[in-house]
């Protein structure tokens, strides 16, 4: 059983952890899976399509719209939450056998840490929601969605995401400016604990208020946003199905009109797959407010839930390029043009000098064959007159 004790100068408490219960503050079997190797691969795969996606709209000029423009920032708060996150657990289980220990990021460490990641979650459910609106707009109001959709409103509304973000996470820095030590004592004579840390840090709020209010202002903002888009999917989808019911009655295709409707129905499935994949947490988050002990026996549940959460992040150009053939074409032009390098160039210039070198052999034959035509007219008309030609005439 852990034993209290009075701390130590450069500890808050000091605590004596006996055998049995040293196992209880060590990663777990699953925890470990989770963060050596599921986080990691996510990660990887993350940046590289999230990366990926930005280059293809650095590439593509042809994507660089509206919509794109909102879809670039989900990307960078994207890359920046599944590179906060996922890096800040692999180094703490590198550093410290430790599953809650801290103590390597100190306490400016573990406030900017939370105030990234709050910033880059409040940035993606909020432009979550102005994509969902944007297209709503597009599906069910085009002329004026035409007439509004302009690059300095778009730059406006991105910058209010921003700031709206960087202000929701300012509420929230309380929540980590406590920085807990505990100095620990490990059984004696127990070859497994003769490296482990004699003290292990913890991020905690200036009270236990803090981390209730802390939870709810994630929670609410995420729930109300959840109700938000899903009445306007609802609208978007009963918007794209009338279209649809609309042009078998007329017999008329618009090729615009279906392209529209394809990234309607893209970025409803992205909204949806973003709200499932939150929905667990932020709900799992909402409990411990009611039911607190429940914190200290659902950590590994909590763990699946964040790993959801890690996905999310993930998958977005995984969707385009599944639901949109434009994404997929543009994917294949970016990427192509990139990889097809130096063999690119040399295959242009042999069929520039092949065109050339056929333009000039067509332009031999032509002027052989005026030139044949000529002598042939020429011995037609002096044989004629009954003549020949003579070598030099007036």
């Amino acid at each position: 059983m852990d034993t209290i004790s009075e701390g130590s100068p450069s500890c808050n408490i000091s605590l004596n952890v006996s055998e049995s219960d040293a196992v209880h503050h060590e990663y777990g079997s699953t925890e470990r899976i989770l963060v050596t190797i599921v986080m990691p691969c996510i990660l990887t795969f993350g940046l590289a399509g999230n990366v990926g996606f930005l280059f293809v709209l650095w590439r593509v000029t042809w994507m660089r719209t509206t919509l794109n423009f909102y879809l670039t920032h989900l990307a960078i708060a994207d890359i920046l939450f599944l590179s906060i996150s996922v890096m800040s657990k692999v180094i703490g289980y590198c550093v410290s056998p430790l599953a809650l220990d801290k103590y390597f990021m100190g306490v400016t460490g573990c406030i900017t840490v939370h105030l990234l990641l709050d910033i880059s979650y409040f940035a993606s459910v909020i432009l979550i929601t102005l994509v969902t609106l944007e297209r709503y707009y597009a599906t069910c109001q085009p002329h004026l969605h035409r007439e509004h959709s302009t690059r300095p409103r778009a730059i406006r509304f991105v910058a209010i995401v921003w700031l709206c973000s960087f202000v929701l996470a300012c509420t929230l820095i309380p929540g980590s400016t406590t920085f807990f030590t505990v100095c620990l004592t490990w059984p004696e004579h127990v070859e497994k604990y003769a490296n482990y840390p004699e003290i292990m840090g913890l991020c905690f709020g200036a009270a236990d208020w803090v981390g209730d209010f802390a939870d709810a202002v994630h929670s609410v903002p995420f729930a109300i946003a959840m109700l938000v888009n899903i009445v306007f999917f609802s609208r978007i989808i009963a918007a794209l199905n009338s279209m649809v019911a609309r042009a078998q009655r007329s017999g008329f295709s618009d090729r615009s009109q279906h392209i529209r409707d394809r990234v309607s129905r893209m970025l409803v499935i992205n909204g949806v797959i973003f709200f499932l994949c939150l929905a667990p947490f932020q709900i799992t988050t909402l409990s411990y407010i009611f039911t607190p002990e429940a914190k200290h026996g659902d950590f590994v549940w909590t763990q699946v839930t964040r790993v959801l959460v890690f996905i999310n992040s993930a998958v977005n150009p995984i969707v385009y390029n599944v639901t949109n053939p434009r994404y997929r074409k543009a994917f294949g032009q970016a990427f192509s043009i990139k990889c097809a390098g130096r063999g690119h160039n040399h295959l242009k210039n042999y069929l520039t000098n092949r065109a050339s070198s056929m333009e000039m052999n067509v332009r031999g034959n032509t002027n052989n064959t005026r030139a044949t035509c000529n002598s042939n007219a020429l011995n037609s008309s002096t044989q004629q007159v009954g003549a020949k030609p003579t070598v030099s005439s007036f």
